[in-house]
């Protein structure tokens, strides 16, 4: 892929079903984007991701780009409307979250909640994990692997580049494509 070709281009190539477009356009944004969050955020392993679920956003609406701006402020609308929602979403789980200490009896020695999940609740779960790990097992092993690495295992993205023995850029594009995919995986199935 020309990394010299503009963004329209770019844009309209993805459009078109060129994904290595897309990968360029990552590569031109994600520094800024990425430093655009970590001004919001100041965790950088949850500002990492952040700005990956706003390159699935990206990707996801990127049909939608009028070319009324550069591809560069929409792309930053998209980012402060993305950090906006993470903090409103945060503080209402933060307020949602009230003691009740009536919930001490239903302890095992005081150390986990009982689980009284109806059987309709247990099916679903488990339904929900196979659908996962089916879309998980779909992933080529490169995918696969990188997504493992950071969602299972818990690596930031430069020990999962020297493990992996890729720049740190390809792991970036590597867990995206990887979480676009399971996604579109299970929005298949409903």
């Amino acid at each position: 892929m020309d990394e010299g070709l503009s963004d329209r281009e770019l844009v309209n190539n993805v459009i078109k079903g060129e994904s290595q477009a897309f990968d360029v356009l990552v590569s031109r944004y994600q520094n800024r984007i990425e430093k655009l969050v970590l001004r919001f955020v100041s965790d950088r392993a949850l500002s990492l991701d952040i700005t990956q679920e706003i390159f699935i956003k990206i990707y996801k609406y990127l049909p939608d780009f009028k070319h009324n701006c550069t591809f560069y402020t929409w792309a930053y609308r998209i980012a402060i409307n993305t950090v906006k929602n993470y903090h409103r979403l945060n503080a209402k789980r933060l307020r949602a979250i009230e003691v009740d200490y009536s919930l001490a009896e239903l302890t095992n020695n005081g150390s986990e909640l009982k689980d009284f999940g109806s059987p309709e609740q247990i099916l679903i779960a488990y339904e929900l994990e196979s659908a996962i790990n089916q879309a998980f097992r779909q992933l080529p092993q490169d995918l696969r692997r990188s997504i493992m690495l950071r969602e299972i295992k818990g690596m930031s993205y430069e020990d999962i580049a020297k493990k992996m023995h890729c720049p740190i850029g390809t792991v970036r594009s590597r867990i995206f494509r990887a979480r676009h995919c399971m996604s579109e995986s299970l929005a298949n199935r409903k």
